[in-house]
């Protein structure tokens, strides 16, 4: 048991403060807290079976935390000189539940944290610390300290050109302070766990943050980067007689005194005129002048010693770009190649849609920022937002122009090329419900492609109502009696009785048919035993004789399945779909586009499982060692490496001689089964290297492997999809 889970005498569930624990449970937990608690190791029984609040529960639910633990609290104090011995301006005893001390350790840097300011033309403002680097720092003192050391408070010092903050407690299982950036291990697993759910909007340095940590082992790396980037030097840690661990942040300087720096530009070795030069600080602040004769610009800035990032761009030139220039360390040369019948430019502050420049800045809908923290309040198995977030991500896409993604430009759609779409694709699957509700619709549907192919009549009826939201259809092809090969499988059948059709026959595996407004259902028209003899019917769900026999429910989480079934069902002949008999050949080339970002959402979950497993095999530990250092675990984030490359890279292939016009059928029936199979691997693995918790519903791992293995079916079977490579590869067709 690790230290936090450990019972406090004397404690119980009322010594936690219900607005406190509150927080932290979701409705299902409300019902019975006491349950939920223990199970986030905040509750925990004694030896003699009593149930105690955890030394986690104590410090992180309770008002009082030191009634229990006098030394959980952080000494903070600010120095007039360079060691302890100088005068102390200022002193705090900081005290209460972790969030609280959190809060107040930031602010009191914040209050201490001298500022420089200039003019360039606007008030550019330099502190000595980077504040983010200071939230890290105190969250991560918070929770890799030894709470069983009594008499040991944190110790956040500010002298006159540092910052320490010391942490009471070695670092565990032969951890050194070199690994810390790229191994992170914890001896509090459970309030590490729970600073995952506590908010933490509001405290200054937290950024676009929504909780304390919302990414294990990303503390340290943002402390390292942003003192860099603050004051030009490293931050360190070291071990005090192995006991305590030190974390100095060295002060950035506040001399200001302007210097003159110089950028040279080359084309073809020769100096390069006119071209526009952009030097951006790490406070995200520049400066922007433009080569004279001699391809030079001299740059005015307020400081020498900042890593700068410089970007360049001509007409006729690749835009050309250099990181980590010190200008302290002398003048910069950048050499930009020919651009061929192209050129570049440098956008300093904009957004939205550029004159002359297909699509937009800033596209994609952050599924990190927008929905991942949406998903912690819903059912693990949900399907839909709250009406009122769903309203508002919606309006969200609207504005940028992305509603409706797989509309066509013609229809009033964003008209994305493939290779776009797909890779939005990826970014929109990265969240639990992913696979089957990318983004939760968000960004609206397209309808039937088929539809596209309707006659004007058509689509006034059913196609542009759909575009708008407000008809919704589904499609009925499988039947009991086969998918996979739907043009010989299919039974229901349809004859000609004067102005109209009558349909017989049923259907398996539909998608929303008892829901929908209308279907495009194919029936045999003929006796052509094959795809000859199929005709497609646009078809009222109200119509007399169509009947949603029962739900079949299926692997997925959500949108389950139906059977239908069509007893001596009238359809007038203005509701046939393109030509009798000509049901296979409506829209083919629209399907095969669409299995490409049906890949490509394959992989968004992949990828997030694969960071999910790394980040814990870096800070789960077993016989001594993080599971890291497991060489066999080793061997499976590799190999889920290797999968996801090939996954992508058959998908952009795809993607790209679809954009080119040129034959892609091969590439994208590779995809969809590359993807498809490679990403089912990736999470059954991720979740190997999980173990337990792997397996339940507090992580999504779980409801990737069940709908990742409906994805092999899907859109045709991994079977049907090498049988089209085949054909396409040797000549012949089906038999």
């Amino acid at each position: 048991m690790w230290f936090d889970e450990q019972p406090v005498p004397q404690s119980g569930f009322a010594s936690l403060d219900p607005a406190l624990w509150r927080l932290l449970l979701s409705g299902r937990g409300l019902t019975d807290p006491e349950r939920a608690l223990r199970q986030m190791g905040l509750l925990s029984e004694d030896n003699q079976g009593v149930l105690r609040a955890s030394v986690a529960g104590v410090l992180l639910c309770s008002q009082t935390p030191q009634d229990w633990l006098p030394q959980a609290r952080i000494t903070a104090t600010r120095y007039s000189g360079t060691s302890q011995a100088a005068a102390q301006y200022d002193t705090r005893e900081i005290e209460g539940p972790l969030r609280s001390q959190i809060a107040e350790a930031v602010a009191f840097v914040r209050r201490h944290n001298r500022v420089a300011a200039q003019k360039t033309p606007a008030r550019v403002d330099t502190p000595e610390y980077s504040a983010k680097a200071v939230f890290e720092a105190v969250v991560n003192a918070v929770v890799h300290r030894d709470y069983s050391l009594a008499g040991s408070a944190i110790r956040l010092m500010i002298f006159d050109d540092r910052l320490e903050v010391i942490s009471p407690g070695s670092l565990p299982n032969g951890l050194t302070p070199d690994g810390l950036a790229s191994r992170q291990v914890t001896r509090n697993q459970t309030i590490a766990s729970t600073l995952q759910r506590i908010e933490a909007t509001s405290i200054d340095g937290a950024g676009d943050r929504q909780f304390l940590i919302e990414r294990r082992g990303d503390g340290v790396p943002i402390i390292l980067s942003e003192t860099r980037a603050t004051s030009g030097k490293e931050a360190e840690y070291r071990l005090i007689d192995e006991t305590d661990l030190v974390l100095t942040l060295p002060a950035a300087s506040l001399d200001r005194t302007q210097a003159i720096a110089v950028v040279t530009v080359y084309g073809d070795a020769q100096p390069l005129a006119s071209v526009d030069v952009l030097a951006l600080f790490p406070n995200k602040t520049w400066k922007r002048a433009t080569t004279d004769g001699n391809g030079e610009v001299e740059l005015e800035l307020y400081a020498t010693h900042l890593p700068m990032t410089v970007y360049a761009a001509a007409a006729g030139r690749a835009a050309g770009r250099i990181e980590g220039w010190i200008p302290a360390d002398g003048a910069l040369a950048l050499d930009l190649e020919a651009a061929v019948d192209g050129g570049s430019t440098i956008f300093a502050e904009a957004t939205g849609h550029i004159p002359r420049l297909r699509g937009r800045l800033n596209p994609i809908l952050d599924t990190q920022s927008e929905i991942i923290p949406l998903e912690a309040d819903l059912d693990p198995d949900a399907g839909e937002l709250e009406p009122d977030d769903a309203a508002r991500l919606m309006q969200m896409t609207r504005d940028m122009g992305f509603y409706g993604l797989d509309i066509p430009a013609e229809y009033g759609g964003p008209g994305l090329d493939t290779t776009t779409r797909a890779l939005m694709a990826i970014e929109m699957s990265k969240h639990r419900a992913g696979l089957y509700n990318p983004c939760y619709g968000v960004f609206g549907g397209a309808g039937l492609a088929q539809l596209y192919e309707a006659t004007d009549e058509q689509k006034d009826r059913w196609l542009y109502p759909t575009l708008r939201g407000e008809k919704m259809g589904c499609f009925a092809l499988t039947e009991p009696s086969g998918g996979s090969d739907p043009g010989r499988a299919i039974r229901t059948r349809g004859y000609k009785d004067g102005d109209e059709w009558v349909l017989n026959g049923s259907k398996l595996f539909i998608s929303g048919a008892d829901k929908a407004d209308y279907a495009l259902l194919f029936a045999r028209t003929s006796d052509d035993p094959g795809r000859n003899g199929v005709t497609a019917f646009i078809v009222d769900t109200d119509t007399p004789g169509f009947n949603v026999r029962r739900v079949v429910h299926t692997l997925r989480a959500t949108r389950y399945a139906t059977e239908l079934e069509f007893t001596d069902m009238r359809v007038p002949e203005s509701h046939v779909l393109g030509e009798v008999n000509g049901g296979f050949g409506i829209a083919n080339d629209r399907l095969s586009r669409q299995r490409i970002p049906y890949a490509a959402g394959c992989l968004g979950p992949a990828i997030m499982a694969q960071e999910m497993a790394i980040d814990w095999a870096r800070s789960r530990e077993t016989f001594g060692s993080a599971l890291a250092e497991k060489q066999a675990v080793q061997w499976m984030i590799v190999d889920n490496e290797i999968d996801i490359r090939h996954g992508r890279w058959c998908v952009l292939e795809a993607a790209q001689k679809a954009d080119r016009g040129e034959r892609f059928r091969t590439e994208a029936a590779m995809a969809k089964l590359v993807a498809s199979e490679a990403a089912g691997r990736v999470v059954d693995r991720c979740i190997q290297i999980h173990g337990g918790i792997g397996v339940t519903k507090d992580l999504p791992l779980e409801r990737w492997y069940r709908e990742l293995r409906i994805r092999r079916i899907g859109e045709g079977p991994s079977e049907v999809q090498r049988l089209i490579m085949a054909r396409d590869i040797l000549g012949g067709s089906f038999k």
